[in-house]
């Protein structure tokens, strides 16, 4: 086991939380919720027709149910690629319905599975049939067809099958054997919508197959349930078991055996306006389970022998509804109740043990489904020999006692950060497995207070070349940076006054600037607008990624466009070296510190093996904790010799980092400069804004910035899961809904426009019942709408810094995002309040007309920086430039 390998990135392990010590996951994680504004939407509409249940038990269309039911079951058909799907109130109600439609009665024998949900055996027992278990393949957790064909019996009617956690049963040999004994095939798909096997989608291969839209699927109605088939007898049978058929059947002229009883297993309006949007979502969620799950199974595979992983067989497709694993006792050398309570300690929501046998439940042992009566085991009703008795499923009674799973761990929102955290947890408990054994057989004493252990960690590489002028950080652990008291003041920070920074004609300073990023390109385009303007400054940009773009509508001077090379960990280095070589600046300026792959980095990289003297211009306001370390959590030997810091915090924070006094100066945010040269033209913006938009002044302007983390949150590189813009964006629309009720109002969105993250999900131009308008590609500019805007709302975006800095009424709007990743300095530092939350935005709505004063005169104090910023950063980067002796 690879226990140490996991570690490796952690340092010093304490204790296990059973054994006194920290949980190694100390947040709560976050619900599995796919409703969104979409469905609230189709609710909304259903509530305003009136008619929440269509459905009559008589001739007609009505008996078929309403518009909402009928669109859900042609979404069905047309996503599964079958003849008839007919919803039902519960997938347990659709279970029922196809074991009667297969004619299934008292004195018959169907075959199914030993220990998944109860509703496959009351399907069969509330019919008056007798359920015969089958035993597992211990390796996928479905049917064995080989037990299967040694339970059949003169008395056996039907197969129903599960396909449990995600994974599809192997359905040929199911299939072949019905054929022949001419049998009928029921699919409990429950846990599995849209899994295959061998190109055919579970739930499409038997005669009937049943979906579960229980609010614990992965797509979800609240309750609700679908049966198909592509059997024309089969389907209308379905049909008249929903909805009182028996009263139907006279009116029909047919020749097929109709005798059958009807209930009420009708869907209403609400749920099938729910389950039609989150049809739409299935393959998107199935995708993020997948994700994860293969995630974690490839460093269980690489890091655990104790572990067994789901295994999915060569022509099938697993969509993961939950995460099954293998514990081996013997090889962990502890016992897997031990080893679940330890990992529930640290934070993992493992469940263990939880597989019961069916056939050990009361009523089978009993053999009485009814009170007293016997029903349906006695011989007035059954004539066979069912056995319920332990032993008779080895295989599945041998996997529940090694058995354990992972729920909704794997689903979103949480992340591959979330995963190796679990894996994390796993290693950490088998690391101190011996002393959480010894812990146990002592009677569990209290824990002991200095238990702790150290991981080994690499050795540092000893081929770094030395830096010219980078600052020494101290070695600290590279997922805990330990902050170090430092005592600073804003003098300390102060550039050369003014006049000290006039252009000097006669000494012109080279330089090389270069950045990657949407955030690099916005923080130093306007500082290459006062460097272009200067007579002392001869200035290279080069530029990659979504920088491009940016600098090209901007700028009209040659950009160095650098695209990335083969090698994936250093993709720039190459090209950075041979651009620098034939430039020989005076000094390179960047965006971003640290040892990334970008393109700024790599900058920093050559530079200082070149003896380039170096600067740089923060980009954003966040923790750089991360970013002052190389690709082995090492500090960084190639930082740049000055900063370029927004406001005193953060120079502060760098301080702590390790970061000596002398290589911080306070500069501001460049971006600031873009905004303030319109401020005098609020009023003319807001005229420009809602003329483009064609709305009256009595229209209030709600504009909305998109932060687009989401793909940074998926690929792990921000671990903060839940967070989602559209779901900011949602609970923004909702608020607005309901506080302009009597008031019209806009909501303006605008994105990265390379990163676009909301698309055609702003569906037409309505969100929640407020008019949403993509103001991305406008004429106007961001900076348009946000001057010209009544309110501005966003998440982690530098805009809202400026916005707020104007005067601007502006909220933070950040669900779901962990606290420590939030890179907004007005929620982080307490300036402004992070809102979560639809009655939080209302509140802070209602302050809309009488903003706190106080709040806003403590935003300009802490950013006054931002004065004049581009200006201040380039005169740093000229300065620190000139020769020695110039």
């Amino acid at each position: 086991m690879a226990v140490n390998k996991t570690l490796d990135n952690i340092g010093w392990i304490d204790r296990p939380a059973l054994l006194g010590g920290t949980p190694h996951i100390t947040r709560e994680w976050p619900p599995f919720n796919s409703i969104g504004a979409d469905e609230q939407r189709e609710v909304l509409d259903v509530l305003e027709s009136g008619v929440l249940s269509a459905f009559h038990a008589s001739p007609g269309e009505p008996f078929l149910g309403g518009p909402k039911v009928r669109s859900l079951e042609q979404a069905w058909t047309s996503r599964f690629k079958v003849k008839h799907a007919v919803s039902m109130n519960s997938a347990t109600s659709a279970l029922f319905a196809a074991v009667a439609a297969c004619k299934v009665g008292p004195g018959d024998e169907v075959i199914t599975h030993p220990y998944a949900a109860p509703s496959a055996v009351s399907a069969i027992l509330g019919n008056g049939a007798i359920p015969i278990f089958a035993d597992i393949d211990p390796h996928t957790q479905n049917l064995d067809p080989e037990s299967v064909a040694q339970r059949i019996t003169p008395l056996t009617k039907a197969i129903l099958t599960v396909h449990v956690a995600g994974l599809p049963t192997h359905m040929k040999p199911l299939q072949e054997m019905a054929s022949r004994q001419k049998l009928r095939v029921i699919e409990d798909t429950a846990q599995s919508a849209a899994a295959t096997c061998h190109g055919k989608l579970a739930g499409t291969v038997g005669d009937i197959g049943v979906f579960s839209l229980n609010s614990r699927k992965i797509i979800q109605s609240g309750e609700g349930g679908i049966a198909v088939t592509n059997d024309d007898d089969l389907a209308l049978r379905l049909q008249l078991i929903r909805n009182h058929g028996e009263q139907l059947i006279p009116t029909l002229e047919t020749e097929h055996d109709l005798n059958l009883i009807g209930f009420n297993f009708r869907m209403t309006e609400l749920e099938a306006a729910v389950a039609v949007r989150q049809l739409e979502k299935l393959d998107e969620l199935n995708g993020w389970n997948i994700r994860l799950a293969n995630h974690l199974t490839r460093r269980i595979e690489q890091e655990f022998d104790c572990l067994a992983p789901p295994q999915v067989p060569d022509g099938f497709t697993h969509v993961y509804y939950n995460y099954p694993l293998r514990f081996d006792a013997d090889t962990a050398g502890m016992s897997l109740d031990l080893f679940a309570e330890a990992v529930q300690a640290e934070g993992v929501p493992l469940n263990a043990k939880q597989v019961n046998m069916l056939y050990r439940l009361p009523l089978f042992q009993r053999r009485s489904a009814q009170g007293d009566s016997g029903y349906p085991f006695g011989k007035a009703w059954y004539r066979g020999d069912a056995k319920y008795q332990d032993g008779i499923c080895p295989q599945a009674e041998a996997l529940a006692q090694r058995l354990m799973t992972l729920d909704t761990v794997i689903r979103k929102p949480n992340s591959i950060d979330d995963m190796d955290r679990v894996i994390e947890s796993f290693a950490k408990v088998l690391l101190f497995k011996e002393e959480l054994v010894a812990w146990d057989a002592d009677g569990r004493p209290d824990p002991k207070p200095f238990l702790k252990k150290t991981v080994s960690k690499p050795a540092p590489s000893k081929s770094k070349p030395s830096p010219v002028d980078s600052p020494q950080l101290d070695s600290v652990s590279p997922l805990s940076i330990e902050k170090i008291p430092v005592e600073l003041n804003e003098s300390e920070l102060m550039g050369p006054e003014e006049d000290e920074n006039q252009p000097d004609a006669e000494s012109t300073v080279r330089i090389a600037m270069g950045t990657q990023s949407t955030d690099g390109a916005s923080a130093l385009a306007p500082v290459a607008e006062v460097l272009l303007e200067r007579p002392d400054v001869e200035l290279h940009i080069a530029v990659a990624g979504s920088a491009i773009p940016i600098f090209r509508q901007r700028f009209r001077t040659d950009l160095r466009e650098m695209m990335p090379g083969t090698n994936v960990y250093k993709p720039y280095d190459e090209h950075v070296d041979a651009w620098l070589g034939e430039l020989q600046p005076d000094i390179v300026l960047t965006a971003l510190t640290g040892s990334h792959t970008w393109l700024d980095y790599a900058l920093q990289r050559a530079a200082k093996e070149r003896g380039i003297k170096t600067t740089a211009v923060l980009d954003a306001w966040t923790d750089y904790s991360g970013r002052l370390q190389n690709e082995d959590g090492e500090p960084f030997q190639y930082l740049p010799a000055k900063y370029g810091m927004p406001d005193f915090t953060t120079a502060l924070e760098h301080a702590e980092l390790g970061v000596p006094k002398a290589n911080l100066q306070l500069v501001g945010h460049p971006l600031h400069t873009d905004l303030k040269r319109f401020i005098p033209r609020w009023r003319e913006m807001r005229e420009r804004i809602r003329g483009w938009i064609e709305v009256g002044r009595d229209v209030d302007v709600i504009v909305f910035i998109s932060e687009p983390l989401t793909q940074a949150v998926e690929s792990g590189a921000i671990p903060s899961p839940g967070y989602d813009e559209f779901d900011a964006l949602n609970t923004v629309a909702v608020a607005l809904a309901q506080i302009y009720r009597k008031r019209k109002c806009i909501l303006a969105v605008t994105e990265y426009r390379h990163e676009r993250t909301f698309g055609d999900r702003l569906h037409g131009g309505e969100l929640g019942g407020v008019r949403v308008v993509d103001v991305t590609d406008s004429e106007p500019s961001t900076l348009d709408w946000i001057l010209g805007a009544d309110v501005v709302v966003g998440m982690s975006s530098p805009l809202l810094v400026h916005s707020a800095c104007a005067g601007i009424h502006t909220l933070v709007v950040q669900p779901n995002l962990l606290r420590e990743h939030d890179r907004n300095p007005l929620t982080r530092r307490g300036l402004l309040p992070n809102l979560e939350t639809t009655n939080d935005v209302i509140d802070e709505l209602k302050r809309h007309s009488d903003p706190d004063k106080r709040r806003l005169a403590a935003i300009r104090k802490e950013f006054r920086w931002n004065q004049d910023a581009a200006k201040k950063a380039a005169a740093m980067v000229v300065e620190h430039g000139k020769p020695e002796d110039g």
